[in-house]
């Protein structure tokens, strides 16, 4: 794997990112302008969760919303908030999420991957709405990288919910959820469930032969919540006459996570996840422990690695690994500015997507 050109390091910007200076005078005004905003920004903030928290009392005395109906108005409402928002920074990129100064689109290369392979996988995005227009997310990148294989569904937004099931429930029988559950198949288990191996070519060009994959962008505790209430959905399709049973699948990463957060969380689970396939080797196979452990992975690392072991290049899980190590560095340079002239970026790192 080559190592694609990425943004300046902190002690080596480029051309374009201005090294912070402390004896500058510019500094001094910079950091005076962005105490002020930071003040301002706090100042909105109350205001916004204040006329949030009339809204709701708004909703459930008059409208009698409650449960999943109270959830989704709160949520579409504070969606369209960010939105609206995210409109008004003239400074922030509506491609990458990151401010101009460390835009990353221009440095991101598409992998070469047949074409053919276009028309059958859909990529379905189940993005967590707190994700949306988070700097850090890494779901992005595939809309960024595989526009033609991916859609995006917006978990909390009105009706966002109620369309992927109504799409998956339609294609069941070719539809996956990328969730390592105790129960989650393995790739080759799903393809060979699905009679897909060995097809004649003239079946594989069949476009109705399209695998729908259901992704869950989100922290994982949000994730897991988002999968429980995808399940019971499909359950209900029971008391409608349609009953609708789609596997979960867990992928098998050749490499560890380079997200971000892997330093922490991802990178503790990798090598707990090496240590289990040791004892494993002079154990019984424990296929539940490998498929938890191969949970922690981004987003969009998973993706690549479930598109290879679907028979894409390998070209696909390196040009996303090097895109999430784009994006670490943007958000790397982003938080050096925030360390130095104070909180001027709206960069939200935390996100496990």
């Amino acid at each position: 794997m080559t190592d694609s050109p990425s943004l300046a390091s902190a002690s080596e910007p480029s051309e374009g990112m201005a090294c912070p200076n402390n004896n500058s005078k510019q500094d001094h005004h910079e950091l005076d302008t962005n105490s002020n905003n930071h003040a301002v920004q706090w100042e909105r903030q109350g205001e916004w969760l204040v006329k949030l928290r009339a809204h709701k009392t708004k909703l459930v005395q008059e409208q009698g919303l409650q449960g999943l109906e109270l959830w989704e108005a709160m949520a579409t409402l504070s969606l369209n908030h960010k939105i609206a928002s995210f409109k008004t920074r003239n400074n922030r990129c509506a491609h990458c999420w990151h401010d101009e100064r460390y835009c990353m689109c221009a440095r991101l290369s598409k992998p070469d991957y047949l074409q053919q392979h276009q028309c059958k996988i859909k990529l379905c995005l189940l993005m967590h709405h707190k994700e949306y227009f988070c700097a850090g997310n890494s779901a992005k990148i595939l809309l960024h990288l595989f526009p033609e294989m991916t859609e995006l569904y917006l978990y909390g937004k009105t009706g966002e919910f109620d369309r992927l099931v109504e799409e998956i429930t339609q294609w069941s029988t070719r539809t996956m959820i990328l969730w390592p559950g105790a129960d989650a198949l393995s790739v080759p288990e799903f393809l060979a469930r699905q009679d897909i191996g060995g097809q004649s070519k003239s079946h594989q060009e069949d476009t109705t032969a399209t695998i729908r994959v259901v992704v869950l962008d989100a922290t994982y505790s949000q994730a897991r919540n988002m999968y429980k209430a995808l399940s019971k959905r499909l359950e209900n399709t029971k008391r409608e006459g349609r009953e609708t049973i789609i596997p979960t699948v867990a992928v098998n990463p050749l490499t560890s996570s380079v997200f971000h957060r892997a330093q922490k969380n991802y990178g503790q689970a990798h090598k707990q996840r090496q240590k289990s396939d040791s004892n494993n080797e002079q154990q019984n196979d424990d296929s539940t422990n490998k498929k938890q452990f191969a949970t922690r992975i981004s987003t969009a690392e998973a993706c690549g690695w479930l598109l290879f072991e679907l028979g894409f290049p390998q070209s696909v899980p390196d040009a996303i690994i090097r895109a999430v190590k784009l994006n670490n560095d943007a958000l790397a340079y982003a938080r050096k500015r925030q360390q130095h002239y104070g909180a001027d970026d709206d960069v939200d790192p935390k996100q496990d997507g």
